[in-house]
């Protein structure tokens, strides 16, 4: 059995568009549909690249319950086969696989797939643009698949071998007509095969050695970019002491942009605390460019490194004021590509800080969200700096804001919210929200109601004195208040029957003592309240990396068959992104 036994692509809406099979007895398409588009509703149950690798993640923490009704992105149909699916855009791809397939390698070769269709069909892929260019795509996957398994996935060299469907009519509708010839001879006489054997003759040698790059690049401008991409993951704990309040902070009803960053109180350690880095490289240079890609990493260590082909690995060095730096030199395929991707631990938050606080207000049942921004020299700004705000769903009715300082607070659920902040934040700049959770179907939460309940609980409760009925004052026995003897009498037995009472006390462990303070403590108030249970980061900036890796030289050491004294504009980018950014 083949590995990868069929291709098939449909829309959202479960039609066809794309049937490609690979081996003789492919399962039907038609059988497929239903695990991948509800048959119901009609809903997508395929997830996409970036959910499937969080399904897990939203499912445990309850802040998106429609991801408990996506499909796991591989699903067993028999002992003998599995289908993997995955969803982009508006399409989904179906792959049936035999089930010894390794797990990775239909969505690594779905990921060279969606490559290549995006440099012929340019983004966004859409049903139309497949179905008007059937015959291209089909083309591109005799490339990529040899039998049901992957064999050539570079898009270069897929480019060299499947011209796009402009260029094929192009081409068609030029050449020449044979058979008007004489002796029905191409034109040119007997040389025009000869000449077209020795122009294939005169391909690039060099493309068995490099068969990610394409031959006989010319560029009339040279470019060659850089951008190191760091996606930051944290998982920050609460912090230590309940109600800590922020040295040096401002007032945020006074002042909602300022120089002064809040200080946050005594924080346990990130539990999570990782960056995960991509290099991308932009190429358009001519002939064949040797690069050579210095790094200065610093202190860092770069974890579970993974490089494209086309690297060779230098030994690393001490570059300039004493950092480590690592070496890398390649011979770059033709355009953009993933030059390499690595991990680092134990990178702490600097450039964008969020906390929670609870148990605020007269009644404790209100919580506080801020969050600030720090001073930086490599950037201005970040972007698309948002704050989601998560609850339990099974417990909260809504989220009621009391003060926002800036921003826009939009309700997403029952139980979540999004603080968004427009535009570019500047540096140097905090915010604040105040809110309580409504529960249920009453009104548990609101201030106005939890005023009410305090002032009932603040009124004394009846204790079981009041209900012993008390001795009249108002008469005296004449015999007591005449007779000295007897109320001398009396007197000896009120003492005798106190000190009886006290033994008793004493042999039965103060029973009488706990009955009347029992009766007399009020009992506790119950608390209710709840609160978020964390809160999820998100923005973009652009100028620096959490890890602080910086690009220390690039350098171009030779280019065979290019045009001399052509100098090439070399640029570095360095974007921060964020993934789970939790502040608990």
């Amino acid at each position: 059995m083949t590995t990868i036994e069929a291709v098939y692509i449909i829309d959202i809406n479960g039609q066809v568009v794309l049937d490609y099979p690979t081996s003789a007895t492919p399962p039907d398409i038609n059988t497929l549909i239903p695990y991948v588009i509800s048959s119901e509703d009609g809903s997508v149950l395929s997830p996409s690249k970036d959910m499937a690798t969080a399904v897990s993640v939203i499912s445990a923490t309850g802040a998106l319950p429609v991801a408990s009704q996506l499909q796991p992105p591989i699903i067993e149909l028999s002992s003998s086969r599995l289908l993997f699916h995955q969803k982009h855009g508006n399409i989904i791809f179906l792959l049936p696989c035999s089930s010894t397939t390794p797990a990775l390698l239909p969505f690594e070769f779905l990921a060279r797939f969606v490559d290549v269709l995006e440099a012929y069909l340019t983004a966004p892929l859409i049903p139309t643009k497949i179905e008007m260019n059937y015959a291209t795509v089909s083309l591109i996957l005799s490339e990529m698949l040899d039998g049901g398994a992957p064999y050539q996935t570079e898009p270069d060299m897929v480019r060299e071998y499947v011209q796009p469907a402009g260029a094929i009519a192009k081409f068609l509708s030029s050449a020449p007509n044979w058979q008007s010839s004489p002796s029905g001879s191409a034109p040119g006489g007997s040389g025009g095969l000869l000449a077209g054997a020795s122009s294939i003759n005169s391909i690039d040698l060099d493309a068995d050695q490099t068969p990610w790059r394409r031959s006989n690049v010319r560029y009339t401008k040279n470019e060659l970019f850089v951008d190191i991409v760091e996606t930051i993951n944290l998982i920050i704990p609460p912090t230590r002491r309940a109600g800590a309040q922020y040295a040096g902070s401002v007032s945020s009803s006074s002042a909602f942009y300022t120089n002064h960053q809040p200080q946050p109180a005594a924080r346990g350690k990130p539990l999570v605390a990782r960056v995960d880095g991509r290099i991308f490289i932009n190429s358009h240079l001519s002939g064949v460019p040797d690069i050579n890609l210095v790094l200065a990493t610093g202190k860092r260590v770069l974890e579970y490194p993974t490089f494209h082909p086309c690297v060779r690995t230098d030994e690393s060095d001490v570059g300039q004021g004493g950092s480590p730096t690592s070496s890398y030199s390649f011979i770059p395929p033709d355009g953009k590509f993933l030059l390499g991707s690595y991990s680092i631990e134990g990178v702490e938050p600097s450039l964008v800080q969020a906390e929670l606080r609870t148990g605020l207000g007269a009644t404790k049942t209100e919580f506080e969200v801020r969050v600030w921004t720090a001073m930086s020299r490599d950037t201005e700004n970040v972007e698309g700096l948002s704050v989601r705000i998560v609850c339990d769903s099974s417990h909260t009715k809504a989220i009621k804001t009391l003060r926002v300082s800036t921003g826009d607070f939009v309700s997403t659920g029952a139980g979540a919210g999004e603080w968004r902040f427009a535009g570019k934040t500047p540096l140097g700049w905090n915010a604040t929200l105040r809110g309580v959770l409504l529960q249920g179907d009453d009104n548990s939460g609101d201030p106005a109601y939890e005023e009410e309940q305090t002032q009932s609980q603040a009124s004394p409760s009846p204790s079981l004195d009041e209900y012993v009925p008390k001795k009249s004052k108002s008469k005296k026995h004449s015999s007591s208040s005449g007779d000295p003897a007897v109320a001398k009498t009396k007197k000896k037995k009120s003492k005798k029957a106190a000190s009886l009472i006290d033994n008793d006390n004493n042999s039965s462990g103060d029973s009488i003592s706990l009955v009347s303070q029992t009766s007399i403590k009020k009992p506790a108030p119950v608390d209710n309240s709840i609160f978020p249970t964390h809160l999820s980061v998100s923005y973009k900036a652009i100028g620096q990396v959490p890890s602080g890796l910086k690009v220390q030289a690039l350098k171009i050491k030779n280019a065979r068959r290019s045009a001399d004294g052509v100098k090439p504009f070399k640029g570095v980018r360095y974007i921060t992104l964020t993934g789970d950014y939790i502040v608990r």
